[in-house]
């Protein structure tokens, strides 16, 4: 599901990062030609670092556990992201 939306960001020129916790992973993925950020999914200042109140659209692709917490962190730094 994330490679199909990457590719299609790709072709309409919509920039976009993966958020990945670890590094090895993170030069892995940008050696694939990701654009990769490393930080913590849990932590507000990840988010603020990446500027996610500019965002257009956040996705989370973890388990239920995960994606939850990365809504109601998303939620509390950038209240307008519209929701789906």
């Amino acid at each position: 599901m994330t490679s199909a939306l990457i590719r299609k960001l790709n072709q309409y020129g919509q920039p976009y990062v993966l958020l990945v916790p670890d590094l090895a992973q993170a030069l892995t993925l940008h050696d694939e030609g990701y654009q990769v950020v490393v930080g913590a999914p849990d932590d507000p200042v990840t988010y603020e670092k990446v500027r996610v109140h500019q965002a257009a659209l956040v996705t989370a692709t973890g388990s239920d556990i995960s994606n939850t917490n990365v809504a109601f962190t998303v939620r509390e730094i950038a209240p307008d992201i519209p929701k789906f």
